[in-house]
């Protein structure tokens, strides 16, 4: 059983699929919202597309097996550049540790979204997770925020790499790559509980470390599942794909998809939140990915929900703390 949460309404479903209590024109904006951003997108002057250079290239897991990443110093405060050596070339990921509590304490690593800024926090700053986890105050826990490779430049430089989908893969095992070692030194360090959230890009991030490693107590991906080709190949965000990939669905599928590895992956330690109306992680389609785990509905759309900041959250810091014998929280689905 979920509930399904509509101001002082709360509806009941058995199902998964909620009940339609709000009007049709409610979720049309959330959705109206996500495709006139990408329309946008789709009509800046010199706009490159994603993978529009070409669709050769490895999958994450084949990156993974090659690839070396600097480990950052976890109890040392700051922004550390890191240099990490790939199939695709030396990438430039970086790790500004938050806040060092001290070993007794949980560790919170955070992963962006796409194109995002992860390491700026002011009121125009686009940092989504960040701002909405860590303003005004980090919780007492260490905290980690993650920035992929690519980010660091301007959105021409970010687009321009993106247009191999090599260099898009490479990115993401990158990334996962140095979650991993910034958990695991969390944890050799004394931390008695990892957490790993993102958002969007991030919460692809989440679900591929779990898929690959499966070594946080918890993972809490925010508008992501594991079927991730779909939104480049049928969601809104085909505007901003190259023909080149629409011609070729099979390989970025093959590249991309990896449904049934994280469906293998046994346990309840992971916690999602996904939008209903979501134009570019459509909800449909990646539900199922995540089972019978019980799964939190944010009644609104990719852009609209990335604006929620007080569910954002909620969500992610109630899966930071943990009872006297170690386990975070037990929640049903919940549709906000």
């Amino acid at each position: 059983m979920a509930r399904l949460i509509t101001g002082s309404t709360v509806t009941e479903f058995h199902d998964g699929t909620p009940r339609r209590t709000e009007s049709a024109m409610a979720g049309e904006a959330h959705a109206a919202l996500d495709r006139a951003a990408t329309l946008g997108g789709a009509l800046l002057p010199d706009h490159r597309k994603y993978f529009d250079e070409t669709t050769d290239g490895a999958t994450v897991a084949e990156h993974l097996a090659e690839l070396s990443v600097e480990a950052p110093s976890v109890t040392r405060e700051g922004v550390q550049e890191l240099r990490a050596r790939t199939r695709a070339g030396v990438l430039d990921p970086a790790c500004l540790v938050v806040r060092w509590c001290g070993p007794d304490r949980p560790s919170l690593i955070l992963h962006h979204g796409n194109n995002e800024r992860p390491f700026a926090f002011g009121r125009t700053a686009k940092n989504t997770l960040g701002r909405a986890v860590l303003v005004p105050e980090p919780p007492d826990a260490n905290v980690f925020l993650l920035r992929a490779p690519f980010h660091a430049g301007s959105l021409r430089e970010f687009l321009g790499a993106m247009g191999s989908l090599d260099r898009f893969t490479a990115m993401l095992a990158t990334s996962v790559a140095l979650a991993d070692l910034v958990g695991r030194s969390a944890r050799a360090e004394g931390s008695p509980r990892v957490v790993l959230s993102g958002v969007s890009l991030g919460g692809w991030v989440v679900n591929l470390h779990r898929t690959h490693h499966d070594t946080a107590d918890a993972y809490v991906p925010v508008f992501a599942g594991a079927a991730l080709a779909e939104v480049f190949l049928t969601s809104a965000y085909r505007r901003l794909t190259s023909r080149r990939a629409q011609a070729d669905q099979e390989r970025v599928r093959r590249l991309l998809d990896f449904e049934d590895a994280f469906t293998a992956v046994p346990g309840a330690n992971v916690a999602a939140m996904l939008a209903r109306y979501d134009q570019y992680v459509d909800y449909d389609r990646q539900r199922p990915c995540y089972g019978d785990r019980p799964v939190t509905v944010l009644r609104r759309g990719h852009v609209t929900g990335s604006l929620a900041t007080a569910p954002l959250r909620e969500h992610v810091l109630s899966h930071v703390v943990v009872d006297r014998r170690g386990r975070g929280p037990d929640h049903g689905s919940l549709d906000i």
